[in-house]
């Protein structure tokens, strides 16, 4: 068995604007590590090694520590690397789950009933592991 079925691709459908935001905050968080020196210090040769900057060090650890963030962004990865595969038919239900709305929401929207569009997103994840 493959560690991405329906069910998991259904999941990271739900829940993909959610942790694409998570993602982003998590970038925000740890965008600059490093600290700017000016004047005589960033002419001056710098030690071969790790940073001295304990804060950094600190950042770095924990960043690159963090498995959630590692696997989150694969299964996005995976998702969009097979979007294509999706048909134009089922374009509608499948941008606006991504987007967060909800079956009842989409329902609501798109004028189709509650098992269509559970039908046509068991579709979209079929058609993303090919089958």
């Amino acid at each position: 068995m493959t560690y991405y079925n329906r069910k998991k691709v259904l999941e990271i459908i739900k829940n993909y604007r959610i942790n694409m935001q998570a993602i982003q905050d998590n970038k925000k968080s740890y965008a600059s590590v490093g600290v700017a020196q000016g004047g005589i210090e960033s002419a001056m040769p710098k030690a071969s090694g790790t940073t001295s900057d304990p804060t950094a060090n600190e950042a770095i650890k924990h960043a690159s520590s963090n498995d959630y963030f590692a696997q989150v962004q694969m299964d996005i990865k995976y998702l969009q690397d097979r979007l294509y595969r999706v048909p134009d038919r089922l374009r509608d239900t499948l941008d606006l789950r991504l987007s967060g709305c909800t079956v009842q929401e989409i329902y609501h929207y798109t004028k189709k009933s509650q098992a269509t569009v559970y039908r046509e997103l068991n579709e979209i994840a079929d058609s993303v592991i090919g089958i």
